[in-house]
């Protein structure tokens, strides 16, 4: 049986937002709020699904391999016009938001965190926004992988220290991963591969995979709205 959790509604229709995500949360309906002066009430952004950007903040190489998920998310930014990266001392990040033309609204988040911290910013966005972990969405880059080879993988077998971050602190595997291939190192103990800038060669192909990574992150969460908004897939030349 699903049961309401206030009594009292003096709240404008402004704080519609903010029941329902009362309640997404708590798995019950709300017919009333408790009484709060208008001037205290915060109401937050209606997010559908929040998209998480891996990367080192303090990365001192320009565009490290190892960014590839902020620069998906920047690039999300960019092209679906979201809103003025913003810092969130709360989440410890960076946040865009963009309103889609379906009037859904997505969450673009760059953590301020060392990647084996970052599952604090996502677990605090998804406590604050009242989220579930399947509207949550990953990406991060897998070396060894083909350069710009896009994939949905399972986080639980992920030996990223990022994604393993984030299913500790929300206590899941049950998340959206994206896989962004890094392309293989010459040397197998190359430990600098990760923070160094991709080569001239790759640079293209992880341009255009961008491109195909924004798109197919749309297409999983919004279907049939990715091609209006970013058009058609680019192909991927890999040498």
């Amino acid at each position: 049986m699903i049961r309401s959790c206030f009594s009292t509604l003096t709240l404008d229709n402004a704080s519609c937002r903010l029941e329902r995500q009362l309640c997404r949360r708590a798995g019950q309906s709300v017919r009333t709020v408790v009484e709060v002066p208008e001037a205290l009430v915060t109401v937050l952004p209606d997010i559908d699904y929040m998209v998480i950007g891996m990367g080192d903040p303090k990365a001192t190489s320009p565009e490290p391999r190892h960014n590839i998920g902020c620069r998906v998310v920047a690039y999300m930014a960019e092209e679906l016009k979201g809103t003025v990266w913003k810092r969130d001392k709360d989440l410890r990040a960076r946040c865009s938001t963009v309103a889609l033309p379906n009037e859904k609204k997505l969450l673009l988040l760059k953590s301020s965190l060392p990647m084996a911290s970052v599952g604090k910013s996502v677990a605090s966005a998804v406590e604050k926004y009242m989220l579930s972990s399947r509207q949550v969405v990953v990406v991060n880059g897998e070396m060894s992988v083909t350069a710009g080879k896009l994939s949905w993988a399972n986080s639980y077998t992920s030996q990223d220290i990022g994604v393993q971050s984030v299913m500790a602190h929300l206590r899941t595997p049950e998340f959206n991963r994206l896989c962004f291939g890094l392309g293989s190192p010459r040397y197998a103990k190359d430990h600098k591969y990760l923070g160094e800038a991709p080569e001239q060669a790759e640079r293209r192909v992880y341009a255009e995979s961008i491109h195909n990574a924004a798109q197919t992150i749309l297409e999983e969460v919004y279907p049939g709205l990715a091609n209006a908004v970013f058009g058609k897939r680019r192909s991927i030349t890999i040498a």
